[in-house]
């Protein structure tokens, strides 16, 4: 019996030493789409692309994230879904985000106000089975401005409209 108990231990050391050389799976933001608008709150989805760099598949199975924008805390959420990284692979993971109007408002307005890229900053943690506490990301990057997303409309177009 003592033997089989070493035997044990000595495999499950074997295998905490294959989960150390691991490398974190990269997290990278892949889109945004608005959910459900009301006065009290919007739910957006956010998805996300998690990049697995080993030459092994790896389990993720939750998430948690916040999302700021330009500075200021903007929306955050959570997903419980269990998704296989594949080796050297990519998968989309969506979560439904939460946020209320008066941050969604002041984002639009400055959006408006100075028509430049909005800069992102998105925190939170991958919840692996393999990992105890999870494995924290932070990613920055800038979404397109306003006038990116909707264009001018041609100045004989703007005319008409006035009409």
């Amino acid at each position: 019996m003592r033997r089989i108990l070493m035997l044990g231990c000595a495999l499950l050391l074997s295998a905490c030493v294959g989960i150390g050389n691991l490398d974190k799976p990269r997290v990278s933001l892949a889109g945004v789409a608005l959910d459900d608008f009301n006065l009290f709150e919007q739910r957006f989805l956010v998805t996300l692309r998690v990049t697995n760099p080993n030459d092994t598949s790896v389990t993720i199975d939750g998430v948690d994230f916040d999302l700021s924008l330009n500075g200021e805390h903007f929306a955050n959420g959570v997903g419980h879904d269990r998704v296989t990284l594949p080796r050297m692979g990519e998968t989309l993971v969506t979560l439904k985000v939460t946020t209320n109007l008066n941050s969604l408002w002041k984002q639009l307005r400055t959006l408006q106000a100075t028509n430049k890229p909005l800069a992102y900053r998105m925190t939170g943690k991958l919840h692996a089975p393999w990992v105890p506490g999870g494995i924290a990301f932070d990613r920055q990057g800038e979404l397109p401005a306003l006038n990116e997303i909707f264009p001018d409309v041609p100045g004989d177009q703007q005319k008409i409209d006035k009409l």
